[in-house]
């Protein structure tokens, strides 16, 4: 196995602990149940969080566009024009060769909203792989 592939496979590993945490505190907060897409959405932000230097929520807020949740089962690149779309895709296809960490930490020196795009086509991208192995209901 390479290298590569294993880091992605501890990341992966790591994102499911996370995952089950966030539902076993929300469980124990009063019974709260949460959709596992919701559920991959706070632990990869915690990831992501993780990894990114500190800015202030402020400057977050001047720098990052207000695009619409995609509540309606869009896919959240129709909303982005093709060369957006193209560097989303890009990055997506990158996870698999230097891991999500590494991959965030490259696309934090793009645009707020290029980060912003990349972070929901993961989600969606993670939650059907995580859903496909079983790792999720």
């Amino acid at each position: 196995m390479s290298e590569k592939s294993n880091v992605l496979e501890e990341e992966i590993v790591e994102l499911q602990k996370l995952i089950e945490a966030k539902r076993n505190e929300l469980e124990d907060a009063g019974g709260v149940v949460v959709e596992e897409r919701d559920l991959v959405r706070q632990a990869v932000a915690e990831m992501v969080s993780s990894s990114l230097p500190a800015t202030s929520d402020e400057e977050e807020k001047k720098k990052t566009p207000t695009i619409q949740n995609k509540d309606n089962g869009a896919s959240y690149l129709d909303n982005l024009d093709e060369d957006s779309v193209a560097s989303v895709n890009t990055y997506i296809e990158q996870i698999s060769q230097v891991g999500i960490v590494k991959t965030i930490k490259t696309i934090s020196e793009e645009s707020p909203y290029i980060l912003d795009a990349f972070h929901d086509a993961l989600i969606d991208k993670l939650y059907d792989d995580l859903k496909a192995s079983g790792a999720i209901k």
